[in-house]
């Protein structure tokens, strides 16, 4: 194929979005790579970025040069690669050249107006917008940019009518219906859109890209139950469809129910047993679902050019974390990187584990390097910098976050960031804004009702009376192994952990779902009776089982210390569980002045985790957890033994270290040893919000936090006064 005809080609399928097809034509000739061409090569370099090879576009930058560039077609790809690379300024001057060139160049106005909208320009991106729109009217991608321009504005009505001419034109898109819910619940008319969403899979029962917008527009209202239910039914509907099965992939992945997944998963791989995808999908689903042999397993009888695969390594290190292996981890993604020293996702994943054996110094040359990748990047150095940043960072932090044409999940990782430089300046009202701020946008994508957990822990309260306790007790596995800390997250269980993991005789294993998942269990077990108030049907031979469930997974993380600790924080809903099937074990209460657990909980970015910890995003949630915690543990220690619960007080263990640490160990039956006050010299992998702390001697500046946003907790200091009331 002539390189004309190649230009031609690869520019209509580059900007009609066609990437596939473009790549079929880069595969097909594949001395596009070499050539001398520079159209050629920006185009070649455009769709290398935009199918997820971005270390390929950047060299291709730095092989131009654009003064060889003599029509606007080509200074305007040039610009747009620019764009990709994050030079916004270079793309906006050369976009200009290339009207000065031709003053009807369309595609210069449209990529003018995308830039302008991304650097929050609203006045230029209109003024662009427009003109484009004069050339191609019907174009969806400006319609929809002009809709995302009067969103920002707050004109939320002129821009659902530019969406609306986008999704006539073409009601397949699934982004625009997205987008479009975004508009709906600013207006507050989500329900009343999903309602219509609905009326459309009745009317055209056999359009299967229904299906797959409501179930997506669902689960970013938060209702991921209805999103699951909807998609498995298109499944069995449309059982071998591709898209369809995409479509349930990403719906269970985004709600993180790993087991749905890998159930269907397992299906799938016994029909395709080649397919390495999919075979990758199903050990993450396994892994995040806890069945790490099985994963690794499976992995290990991978072909051997699959395990060069990036993601092999990925999945294999994440096991060794799981399994308290980091050093073997970091040797994997450091061979890793070296085969791969463009992959962000290796860097970012081998920075972390650095960071969590505190090897801070190494993460943060990783780190380094992605930033020359990744726009966002670069301000993770300011995690590493103890959140110091110059004004220029500040303000770029401010303007992406601000800018909601950025994804969500950035804006959100900033704002939290940006908050606690503010905190770090000193700057309390600013910090608390941009914290507040970050966690509404989580909350358009986590929901969470606080009802839910207070019928739980009513229910728990009920079935575990003194009764229940005194029937049981002492039935239990006699194993002293486990030793479980729990208190609110953010209350000081990390570092109790860190201490006690200090010591020769204990391994801190982290936190653990294994007690979580013998509740889940109790219906299999005792006659199809669900927790908490199947407790009345076990019995002693129901009991020891669990125990030796229990011990059985600990084997994972070690086989041959005396103790192993497990700090699930939420264990605190299950105490009296714990104690029936280990009556012999140890239990440590970390408590903390509720007002600074509020505080550390809100200005904690927990967005990745569902479920439970969306709590954390509201005062008022907040407070309903406190009460909840406060009013269970008080249960606990009204219906099990005196003494059962070790009670830590943070405030008085990093005032007394000493004396606190040897009442720990006397209660744990471990003798004293000198280096568990050098808890932060371990070489443990540390998982948890609390990763930085850990590796600092014990510290008193975060005692009484909460003085410092005072007058922003009014809220929850009502909740707080309020306490437990019980709902019917």
């Amino acid at each position: 194929m002539e390189e004309l005809e190649l230009i031609k080609k690869l520019r209509k399928f580059q900007r009609n979005n066609r990437i596939l097809e473009a790549l079929e034509v880069l595969s097909q000739n594949p001395a596009i790579e070499f050539t001398d061409n520079q159209e050629l090569k920006i185009l070649y370099g455009i769709i290398k970025i935009l199918s997820g090879e971005k270390e390929k576009g950047v060299e291709v930058l730095l092989s131009l040069n654009p003064e060889n560039l003599t029509n606007e077609e080509a200074l305007s790809d040039y610009a747009f690669l620019l764009f990709l690379t994050h030079q916004p300024e270079e793309a906006i001057n050369f976009l200009k050249k290339a009207l000065d060139l031709n003053p009807n160049c369309f595609i210069a106005y449209a990529r003018l107006s995308a830039i302008y909208l991304t650097l929050g320009n609203l006045e230029l991106a209109e003024k662009y917008l427009i003109k484009a729109l004069e050339f191609e009217p019907n174009r969806i991608e400006l319609l929809s940019n002009l809709a995302t321009l009067k969103y920002k504005q707050g004109k939320y009505k002129e821009a659902l009518e530019f969406l609306n001419r986008a999704i006539k034109i073409d009601p397949k898109r699934e982004d625009l219906y997205l987008k479009k819910s975004q508009i709906m619940f600013s207006l507050r008319k989500i329900d009343e859109y999903i309602e219509e969403l609905y009326e459309n899979v009745e009317k055209n029962p056999e359009d299967k890209i229904n299906y797959i917008i409501l179930a997506n527009v669902l689960i970013n209202a938060g209702r991921e139950n209805e999103a699951i239910s909807l998609i498995e039914g298109a499944l069995d509907k449309f059982e071998e469809d591709e898209e369809i099965k995409k479509a349930f992939i990403n719906i269970t992945l985004k709600s993180q129910r790993y087991y749905v997944l890998g159930q269907k998963l397992k299906e799938w791989v016994e029909k395709e047993p080649d397919s390495i995808e999919l075979r990758f999908l199903l050990n993450e689903a396994r892994i995040e679902c806890g069945f790490l042999e099985a994963a690794e397993k499976d992995l290990d009888q991978f072909p051997e050019e699959a395990k060069l695969e990036p993601k092999w390594r990925l999945l294999k290190a994440k096991i060794l974390m799981e399994k308290n292996q980091g050093e073997k981890a970091v040797k994997l993604l450091e061979e890793a990187v070296e085969y791969f020293p463009g992959n962000i996702e290796l860097r970012n994943q081998l920075a972390h584990i650095l960071l969590t054996l505190g090897r801070k110094e190494e993460a943060k040359i990783h780190v380094e390097a992605v930033t020359k990748i990744s726009p966002f990047a670069r301000f993770n150095l300011i995690e590493y910098k103890n959140y110091e940043a110059d004004e220029e960072e500040i303000k770029a932090m401010e303007e992406i976050i601000q800018n909601p044409v950025n994804p969500l999940e950035e804006r959100i990782s900033l704002a939290f960031t940006l908050a606690r430089v503010y905190e770090k300046m000193g700057e309390y009202d600013k910090s608390f804004e941009i914290v507040k701020f970050a966690n509404e946008l989580t909350k358009t994508i986590v929901r969470y009702d606080w009802r839910e957990h207070r019928r739980y822990v009513q229910e728990i309260i009920e079935a575990f009376n003194k009764d229940i306790i005194k029937k049981l007790e002492g039935k239990g596995h006699p194993s002293k192994r486990p030793i479980f800390i729990v208190g609110m997250p953010r209350s000081g269980t990390t570092l109790v952990e860190q201490i006690l993991a200090a010591h020769s005789q204990v391994y801190g294993a982290g936190e653990l779902p294994w007690i979580g998942k013998i509740t889940q269990l109790f219906p299999k077990t005792n006659g199809g009776h669900p927790y908490p108030q199947g407790i009345k049907y076990m019995d002693e031979r129901h009991l020891k089982s669990a125990g030796e469930y229990y011990l059985k997974k600990l084997e994972i993380y070690d086989k041959t210390s005396p103790y192993v600790t497990d700090k699930l924080p939420h264990n605190f809903d299950h105490i009296g569980l714990i104690y029936l099937i280990f009556p012999n074990a140890a239990i440590i209460h970390v408590h903390r002045d509720p007002r600074d657990v509020a505080v550390s909980n809100y200005y904690q970015n927990f967005a990745a985790m569902r479920g439970l910890m969306g709590f954390a995003n509201d005062l008022r949630d907040i407070g309903h957890m406190l009460n909840d915690y406060l009013r269970i543990m008080q249960h606990w220690y009204e219906v099990l033994p005196p003494g059962k619960i070790f009670k830590v007080v943070y405030e008085e263990l990093v005032s007394e270290p000493e004396k606190v640490i040897k009442e720990l160990l006397e209660y744990c039956g471990l003798p004293w040893e000198d280096n568990v006050l050098e808890f932060y010299n371990l070489q443990r992998p540390v998982k948890t919000a609390s990763i930085q702390q850990v590796r600092e001697k014990i510290y008193k500046k975060s005692k009484e936090r909460w003085k410092k946003y005072k007058k922003h907790l009014k809220v929850l200091f009502e909740i707080l006064e309020e306490g437990f009331i019980p709902l019917e």
